[in-house]
């Protein structure tokens, strides 16, 4: 009778702290459909396009578990691309290339412990982490990811490793990794990474302040393909950002990098910006600097250039842009940039390329947009070339 009662309570109990929380669980998915056409050298004999296709299926659920929340997210991309050069021809030039991508983008445990005044916020798992400048590591980690507020303050730790990410969809900057169109999950380069961070928002005037210090360690053992740099990299990055006068705001952060191992590396950046959000077509208009020194080595692969030849180091930024919403459906963004790098054992900075960028997204339904970007890369230095490159977009939720 003792090992029958026992039975039943453990069995109520699994159905009450798993089956239950199980049942209230809310998911859904999206559809993503892409066609781009890009190229390079437009409007002379070596001119070298690409025409693509992908379908993306993206599914997503959130559950309730004790104590906390179980959130999952992986996505599928089937892509099939069309090489072409100039001058066409039917039989040789053209390059088929087929494509498949699986890719786990979330899977999280959030884990809220609120005890007294004493409030923490943990998650663990796999999750999408940012430094303050969205330049420097902007990618999935797995983890753990602490966050706690102090007063006027928070503190915020972390510890997590890059290696189980997928390559073709994460990439180290100055590590490249080859992978193949045929297969579906390739891992990235290993490092451990370390995180803190302590911020003080909204503590005067609407004035934010941070502080942060990562640092990621390397721990590949493979050989170094040719002009990768396999190095331990380590950044501190101060920041701020806030209203100037009303509706006119500013952002500003510093960052020092630091890399070591076969060679050393050091070098600043900064990131500065103000936008203006006139009373007008819910619109904003901004203008964004970027310096980095030649021997600033981000973490991850970030391009500043629509070509993707151009990262952050080595760069004078100029940005401006300008975004507004002619009705409730229809949103619409624009930017020209400059674009200055320096030459070799040279410290000045020449104007190496302008480009353009447009994007307009329309909100069909509250289930459906259609999305349509174009950009545009125009040289003014020798060792470019000219990059031309648009999309349109359909995304179904369901």
């Amino acid at each position: 009778m003792k090992k029958r009662f026992l039975i039943i309570l453990i069995s109520a109990f699994l159905i009450f702290s798993v089956v239950s929380p199980l049942a209230a669980f809310d998911g859904g998915g999206q559809l993503d459909t892409n066609i781009m056409l890009a190229g390079q050298n437009w409007f002379n004999d070596n001119f070298a396009g690409v025409a693509g296709a992908s379908e993306k299926g993206t599914g997503w659920f959130r559950t309730p578990l004790p104590l906390g929340t179980l959130s999952i997210e992986a996505n599928w991309t089937f892509n099939i691309s069309y090489g072409v050069v100039w001058p066409l021809t039917l039989l040789d030039a053209q390059v088929f290339t087929l494509g498949n991508t699986l890719d786990v983008n979330l899977v999280k445990y959030n884990l809220p412990l609120s005890i007294a005044d004493f409030k923490m916020d943990i998650n663990i798992g796999r999750f999408a982490l940012s430094d303050s400048t969205g330049l420097i590591f902007n990618q999935n980690i797995d983890g753990l990811y602490v966050s706690m507020p102090i007063s006027l303050f928070s503190v915020a730790a972390g510890a997590g490793y890059t290696g189980l990410q997928n390559a073709k969809t994460t990439a180290v900057y100055k590590y490249p990794v080859t992978t193949s169109p045929s297969s579906i999950y390739q891992f990235a380069p290993g490092y451990v990474a370390l995180f803190t961070k302590a911020s003080a928002p909204n503590i005067i005037g609407g004035q934010s302040f941070e502080a942060e210090v990562n640092m990621f360690v390397n721990c590949n053992t493979v050989a170094l393909a040719e002009g990768a740099i396999g190095l331990h990299r380590s950044y501190a990055t101060i920041s701020a950002r806030g209203p100037v006068i009303p509706l006119l705001y500013y952002n500003a952060a510093f960052s020092f990098g630091f890399a070591f191992g076969s060679q050393t590396k050091v070098g600043i950046m900064g990131k500065g910006g103000i936008s203006f959000y006139p009373n007008f077509l819910s619109s904003a208009l901004s203008f964004t600097t970027v310096f980095a020194t030649n021997g600033f080595i981000p973490f991850t692969d970030i391009p500043v250039s629509v070509d993707g030849k151009i990262h952050c180091s080595d760069l004078l930024k100029l940005a401006f842009s300008y975004s507004f919403k002619p009705t409730d459906k229809w949103l619409a963004n624009t930017e020209f940039d400059l674009l200055y790098t320096s030459q070799e054992g040279s410290s000045s900075f020449i104007l190496d390329v302008l480009q353009g960028t447009l994007s307009a997204k329309f909100q069909w339904l509250s289930d459906v947009c259609l999305v349509a970007t174009g950009g545009v890369v125009i040289p003014m230095a020798t060792s470019r070339v000219s990059y031309f490159t648009g999309s349109v977009r359909a995304q179904l939720s369901f």
